[in-house]
């Protein structure tokens, strides 16, 4: 459809493209007028479309921000070296925390975390109140807590040493020459006698073979230097007197009857293991040595993990 305008009213008329040469009445004045041309559509000029802004360029995150240079001290190691935004990952984590000891290069000691300037920022500030407590972890209070005076297996701890070495020797030979014993006359003889002296030596061939299982347990903990060495060799101790009196009960019916050359064996046994338990035990429970021997890895390794600033 086009537009065309009347010649006597000039009011528009909207006649059909083919209309051009033909006639056409006006809805207004009934005038009819022939269509001579219809003029050109105008078409409405199309807004500029405007370029989307182009998004503005990242912004490079700080060189110090990325820079290695953080240590850090978690269960009692030294782990890193870690950058600022590491740190901050691991405190948003918990993995570290305000009170967990960094160093970097500059710094005269480890401090912890949270009075750095550039990791403060990462952990939640304490509620307010009395001032908190010092720091277990400082390092200070950690060399104060560690055992103190002479270390290694040196001084008395050599006699002990001596003792596991060589009682499984002994333990293996007096098996053997009971079980060898067992088939000779003089100990069918002794058997038919005195019954309990025969009883006392297969019970103290079995509780020789317990002993020779527990002593290989403390000699494996004593010369690695377990923290549980000082225990076991207690309980070593306490178990050759357990096991001395126990032969006694065994042969206390016919001691009296037996022969000296039986009976003196037993009582020097019993003695000597209760007069090494006295002795001994206090030592292991009391020494200073044994405390700064037998101490657990976490405190043999914490000063070979620290970096001198």
């Amino acid at each position: 459809m086009g537009v065309t305008a009347c010649p006597k009213c000039r009011a528009r008329v909207r006649v059909p493209d083919d209309a051009v040469g033909k006639r056409a009445v006006c809805p207004a004045c009934r005038q009819v007028f022939s269509v001579e041309a219809l003029p050109a559509p105008v078409e409405a000029p199309a807004a500029p479309v405007e370029a989307a802004p182009s998004p503005p360029p990242p912004h490079p995150k700080p060189p110090q921000l990325q820079e290695k240079a953080w240590h850090v001290l978690l269960g009692g190691r030294q782990c890193g070296p870690f950058s600022t935004l590491e740190l901050r990952g691991l405190a948003a984590s918990s993995e570290i925390r305000r009170e967990s000891l960094v160093w970097r290069e500059g710094m005269q000691d480890w401090v912890p975390a949270g009075d750095t300037p550039a990791l403060s920022g990462c952990f939640a500030k304490p509620p307010s109140g009395p001032p908190p407590p010092r720091l277990r972890s400082s390092i200070h209070e950690r060399s104060r807590r560690q055992p103190q005076g002479p270390s290694g297996i040196g001084g008395w701890l050599v006699l002990p040493a001596i003792g596991l070495v060589i009682a499984p020797i002994r333990i293996v030979v007096g098996i053997v020459q009971a079980a060898n014993s067992f088939d000779t006359w003089q100990f069918r003889t002794v058997e038919t006698r005195f019954p309990q002296l025969a009883s006392a030596v297969r019970v103290e061939m079995w509780l020789d073979a317990l002993g020779l299982v527990f002593i290989a347990v403390a000699a494996i903990a004593f010369f690695s230097k377990k923290p549980a060495a000082p225990k076991l060799m207690v309980a070593l101790l306490l178990y050759n007197v357990l096991k001395s009196l126990v032969l006694t009960l065994i042969l206390g019916p016919v001691m009296k009857d037996l022969p000296a050359e039986a009976t003196a064996p037993l009582l020097t046994a019993l003695v000597g293991t209760l007069v090494g338990a006295l002795v001994w035990i206090p030592y292991f429970l009391t020494s200073r040595r044994v405390k700064a021997t037998f101490v657990s890895r976490s405190h043999r390794g914490y000063e070979c993990s620290r970096v001198a600033p």
